[in-house]
């Protein structure tokens, strides 16, 4: 599942509307963009890598998770850039994974208290 290949696979509908860009993180979980708005997806299969903390936040559609882009796609890559399943397009890791915390820290301060306490810090 590690690695950073990011392809457009497919076009499925979202709550977002059909997808124009569907980007593969890693098994099971992707980046989609539609013509206004997008998030990550992540199917149940994909479940097991990612906190309780995090896949609380997750709104449910079908077999699917989706973590709206403004305020809540940040959590789950977060976690796969901290757990080595995602990486930054252009390279830069630090910088990449600094603005997913600032996000979170904005738009969803409660769920790094919940990941501390669940995994007794933070990862």
């Amino acid at each position: 599942m590690k690695g950073n290949k990011v392809t457009t696979i497919y076009k499925p509908l979202s709550p977002w509307g059909y997808a124009q860009q569907v980007r593969r993180v890693c098994d099971g979980i992707d980046i989609i963009s539609t013509a206004s708005h997008g998030g990550v997806r992540v199917c149940d299969d994909a479940k097991t890598i990612l906190s309780s903390s995090c896949l609380e936040r997750g709104v449910r559609l079908g077999k699917y998770l989706y973590f709206e882009e403004d305020c809540d796609a940040a959590i789950p890559l977060y976690e796969l850039l901290s757990l080595g399943f995602h990486h930054a397009i252009d390279g830069n890791d630090e910088r990449y994974r600094d603005n997913l915390y600032r996000s979170i820290m904005r738009w969803n301060p409660q769920y790094l208290q919940a990941l501390e306490k669940e995994q007794g810090g933070l990862i």
